[in-house]
């Protein structure tokens, strides 16, 4: 409304019916990308107030509460998104967008403080803010001359995500409690990197996996045990990413 929009002629679909045919490879790993972009947003949203009222104590109205700090950071996130370093590249963005989320997840899971856990919370929120966007973009990149049929296949994936991710965290809650249960968030958003990160980020995984074993050793001679295992699920996903980002 302040900034200014700029309207794109709509879609017209095309005149021989649905697309149909094979898609690409590519598609396919940009698809399993977007399932698990959203496999962690909305398992975030539903559950997040049940681990900010486990770890801040606070009741379980102001824990949901607290929770308007995700919407709040995809507001920032989707109104400003495309003004912020526009120069850069849709994966890179991206990428830049998926450090805020898992960053946010570290706040929240390892705090105790309501306004650190409500930042964390604002954060996850604005990195989660525009990767539907550009994972959409992805999509529709790899699908080539099949643009409607790569949407298309696309909802499934969101449906899938959506429906899925909230179930399969209450049940991983009710097995092991909310705190260990949590952990598939952060697998979501290391696969959704995995499968996103373009292949000149092989030095930056690497690096990754390092710092991480360093951090996983020190919390082992501190007994941190919930960081210890925090910092073995990211090692492990950059050995994964590493494997999957070798041309």
């Amino acid at each position: 409304f302040f900034l200014g929009r700029h309207h794109d002629p709509e879609h017209i679909p095309d005149e021989e019916g649905p697309q149909r045919g094979s898609l690409s490879g590519r598609y396919w790993i940009a698809w399993v990308g977007l399932t698990f972009s959203i496999a962690a947003e909305f398992a975030f949203a539903y559950w997040s107030s049940a681990l900010v009222h486990l770890r801040t104590g606070l009741s379980p109205a102001r824990s949901i509460t607290l929770v308007l700090g995700f919407p709040l950071g995809m507001m920032v996130g989707r109104w400003f998104g495309t003004y912020v370093l526009p120069k850069l590249s849709r994966d890179k963005r991206l990428i830049i967008l998926i450090a805020f989320q898992f960053a946010g997840f570290v706040i929240v899971w390892n705090s105790h403080q309501i306004l650190l856990s409500f930042i964390g919370i604002f954060f996850f929120g604005l990195g989660t803010s525009m990767q539907f966007a550009l994972t959409s973009l992805r999509i529709l990149h790899f699908g080539g001359d099949k643009p409607d049929l790569a949407m298309g296949k696309s909802s499934l994936a969101a449906g899938i995500a959506i429906g899925g991710s909230p179930f399969l965290l209450g049940f991983l809650s009710d097995q092991i409690g909310i705190s260990r249960g949590f952990l598939m968030v952060p697998i979501a958003i290391a696969i959704a990197f995995l499968f996103d990160a373009p292949q000149e980020h092989i030095n930056m995984l690497a690096i990754a996996y390092l710092v991480a074993r360093v951090t996983y050793l020190i919390c082992y001679l501190k007994d941190w045990a919930n960081v210890r295992s925090l910092m073995w699920l990211i090692g492990f996903g950059c050995t994964v990413a590493l494997f999957f980002q070798i041309p």
